[in-house]
């Protein structure tokens, strides 16, 4: 009888992390009788959609034949997470004979990235003065208004 492949997600552990923040997602599997035939990366965004669907992290280095000898085989990719809320990492793992397993899910739960504001003191500021320039700048680079 065929025995379905072993597979591990071996990184990274369920995290909170900050918008924009790149991690890197390792699966190792191994199938006794040496016939991995497909070792994919899952990535599901907060709305629902896996990487498998298409439109993002789709080919290689997340997906294909085995990374190694058809034994053993470890995928490693680094992706950056631009999307605010839960998202759900696995791999799956097929062999030539219709063998198939998911490594267990690990969740990414992705918040926004704090930020600074700093800005000069503009001074003693009377009411009948005429107007005064104002100015900040934020830590992240993102733009400021005042109104």
């Amino acid at each position: 009888p065929n025995t379905a492949p072993s597979n591990t997600l071996t990184s990274p552990s369920a995290q909170t992390i900050a918008l924009g923040t790149a991690l890197t997602i390792t699966s190792h599997a191994t199938d006794a009788e040496g016939n991995i035939t497909t070792h994919n990366l899952d990535i599901q965004r907060p709305d629902g959609t896996w990487n498998w669907q298409g439109g993002f992290a789709s080919g290689e280095p997340f997906m294909g034949g085995p990374v190694g000898s058809g034994g053993s085989s470890t995928r490693s990719a680094v992706f950056t997470f631009n999307q605010t809320g839960v998202w759900n990492l696995r791999s799956w793992v097929n062999d030539s004979n219709g063998a198939n397993t998911y490594s267990s899910t690990v969740q990414i739960t992705v918040t926004k990235a704090s930020q600074t504001i700093s800005f000069p003191n503009p001074g003693t500021v009377h009411r009948d003065a005429n107007s005064i320039a104002l100015s900040a700048v934020t830590s992240s680079g993102l733009p400021v208004s005042f109104s």
